[in-house]
This record gives structure tokens, C-alpha cells and sequence, in this order.
């Protein structure tokens, strides 16, 4: 059906306005059309109908596009529970310069239920209790919009005493970098340390879905 496009003055053929036969010309979809008074109040009818259609069907869509990342959201956080613990529901046996920031944002818009920050310009550390239990650490790196845009920091995994990895050129750039899956088989704790090399200030750097399995 086509839309209708009505000029705020319509333009009245006849010299004289009759109830009973005046005919107007209007804009339909670009193209100048004769219609009666009757049929005139019609299309403006039709058009109203339509708009309100589609301002529903509008609706409609914003639902099922917020459902479906909610949805998305679900699964993200039911897969991550399902044999996994994580990492704040650890034992924190030691830590220097960190927080939990619940819920958190980074610097490219992702939204994540916790984030693990961590002020490498203080050399922030955290060490959690595993005492055996578990066997494979994961997780991602990423930064937020309060990380320094000169910052230019580290992270590095201890299992024990025996460090595993070391994570370089974290910045306020770095997008969804994947850690691991580390083997902390047996491992007594597992220890996380930062270090920042580039400009002091705001050299926050962040774990998220950081889990042990």
C-alpha cells in the first residue's frame, strides 16, 4: 500500500469549496493526484493507520533485538558457571592496588558482570588460595575508558612460584585478548602481577570472565 504524503495547504481545484463535489490535488508518493473531500479524508485515515503500524512494528523489533542480547548475555554467564568458579569466589589470600568493579565496561563498550582491575602504575598484584582443586585458569584482558591512553602495561601468571605467562602491550587499545587456558594442576595459589611501562597515570588494565576449572 502506498504511503501518503500530504501537503500542509492542499490546493483546491474549484473557485468555490462544495460540500457535495470539491475536489483536491494531493502528493501521492511524488506524483500530483486529483481526489474528492471523501476520498481525500480516506487517505489521511490510511495514512494515520499506517504510521501507528509501523511505529509497532518499530516497537516489535527494538523487543526482539533487546531479548536477543539479553539472551546472549544468559548464555555468556550460564556457560561460565557450568564447572567453572570464578575468580572472586576464590579465596584472596594477598593482594595490592586491585578491586572488583561490579558491573563493568570496556573501553570498547562490553559490558561484563565483573571486572578485575588491576593499577599495573602500582604494580598491583592479587594471589588466590586453590589449594589442588583445580585444574585450568582462563580468562581476558581488556581496559576500560579510564585507562590512560599512554599507558602501556603487563601481566604476568604465576602458578606457585613458577610463573607461566606473560601478557605485554596491554593498552587502552587492546581489545578481548584471551588468556589461557593455563595447566595450574595441583597448583597451591595462583598469582597475578602487573607492571606498567608506559605513562604512570591511570594504568589500569582488567580481567573479565576469569574462571578456574
Amino acid at each position: 500500500m502506498a504511503a501518503i504524503s500530504i501537503p500542509a495547504t492542499a490546493t483546491i481545484s474549484g473557485e468555490y469549496y462544495q460540500s457535495n463535489n470539491n475536489f483536491m490535488t494531493i502528493n501521492l508518493d511524488g506524483e500530483r493526484v486529483v481526489v474528492t473531500a471523501e476520498k481525500y479524508e480516506d487517505l489521511i485515515r490510511e495514512n494515520e493507520s499506517m504510521s501507528k503500524e509501523i511505529e509497532s512494528l518499530e516497537s516489535e523489533i527494538q523487543n526482539v533485538n533487546k531479548k536477543d542480547e539479553d539472551d546472549a548475555d544468559v548464555e555468556t554467564n550460564a556457560a561460565l558457571s557450568q564447572g567453572a568458579t570464578k575468580l572472586k569466589d576464590l579465596v584472596q589470600v594477598d593482594a595490592q592496588n586491585c578491586e572488583f568493579i561490579e558491573p563493568f565496561t570496556d573501553s570498547y563498550g562490553n559490558q561484563y558482570e565483573t571486572g578485575y582491575q588491576f593499577d599495573a602504575s602500582d604494580d598491583a598484584y592479587a594471589v588466590y588460595g586453590l589449594q589442588g582443586k583445580y585444574s585450568s585458569f582462563s580468562g581476558m584482558v581488556v581496559c576500560s575508558n579510564e585507562t590512560g591512553s599512554g599507558a602501556i602495561m603487563s601481566m604476568m601468571i604465576y602458578k606457585d612460584d613458577e610463573l607461566i605467562d606473560t601478557i605485554t602491550d596491554i593498552t587502552k587499545q587492546t581489545e578481548t585478548r584471551h588468556i589461557g587456558p593455563y595447566d595450574i594442576s595441583d597448583a597451591r595459589r595462583l598469582t597475578i602481577k602487573t607492571s606498567n611501562s608506559g605513562a604512570y597515570s591511570y594504568g589500569q588494565c582488567y580481567l573479565v570472565n576469569a574462571v578456574v576449572e
